[in-house]
């Protein structure tokens, strides 16, 4: 074999080896992109996911409070008193309420 031949062939298999890498990169590039993109949709959907836990807990706590406030209220309507509250609060001269 010409030594002229047998660096092109060594070129020829470089340039092969070359090409699978280059190939091999942009497979890998695209797998990349898809993950990437995974990620940013599955913290998207977190996110979505934390404000509706937040939106929810919201709402329990205030059908919680609006529960406890007509109890009370319709206890005040019953004429129900709350035991007094002790202490300085109860010196102290108030006005008919």
């Amino acid at each position: 074999m010409h030594p002229d031949d047998q660096i092109t062939a060594l070129k020829q298999a470089i340039a092969q080896q070359f090409g699978w890498l280059d190939r091999d990169r942009t497979r890998l590039e695209k797998q990349l992109r898809a993950a990437t993109h995974r990620i940013a949709v599955l913290g998207a959907e977190n996110r979505a996911l934390k404000l509706r836990v937040a939106l929810l807990l919201v709402t329990l706590v205030v059908t919680i409070a609006v529960l406890a406030g007509c109890d009370r209220r319709s206890d005040r309507n019953n004429g129900y008193k709350p035991p007094p509250l002790g202490g300085l609060l109860d010196r102290m001269p108030h006005r008919g309420l």
